[in-house]
């Protein structure tokens, strides 16, 4: 029976949220962050699974609803082997580091048209769901995980190109 993801953009619900003001100016998007969600059928209930600021982690209903403005989810069949394989990897990494210098590294690279990434420690939000892309869902983004920026992974997303 194949189950569904979703891989949703958003922005906070919290009106005073710099970082995302930030974020959304640099990338000229209405979204500041995206994250992957699913139903567990063993909880029964919907779970997300996030890198933000206390890292990488997982949201139950409450939480997600509490501090999120959806802009756009996309929804995708997977095989119950990939469901695994998704909540294998959420487990293993669940409580790894954020990646404040990364996205900082993300930041400065988008504004001065670098390549590169100096700082890669960590996860940010689109390094999350470069790698369910990528791993899960199969897709070959042609992206840099360490440089992806929120713009490119929705485009890919969008036009159906993934």
């Amino acid at each position: 029976m194949p189950r569904k993801i979703i891989i949703g953009f958003s922005k906070p619900r919290a009106k005073f949220v710099p970082l995302s003001w930030l974020i959304r100016l640099v990338e000229g998007t209405k979204y500041s962050h995206t994250y992957v969600r699913w139903y567990s059928d063993n909880l029964k209930l919907d779970m997300a699974y996030e890198a933000a600021g206390n890292g990488l982690t997982f949201l139950g209903p409450e939480a997600f609803n509490a501090k999120t403005n959806i802009i756009k989810e996309f929804e995708f069949e997977i095989t119950n082997d990939e469901y695994r394989k998704l909540i294998r990897f959420c487990a293993k990494y669940a409580g790894s580091k954020y990646g404040k210098l990364q996205l900082v590294g993300v930041l400065i690279s988008r504004l001065l048209k670098r390549r590169r990434n100096l700082f890669t420690e960590g996860w940010v939000c689109t390094e999350l769901v470069w790698f369910v892309m990528q791993v899960i869902l199969n897709i070959n983004t042609g992206l840099n995980r360490d440089l992806v920026g929120l713009r490119e992974l929705y485009k890919l997303l969008d036009e159906g190109r993934a």
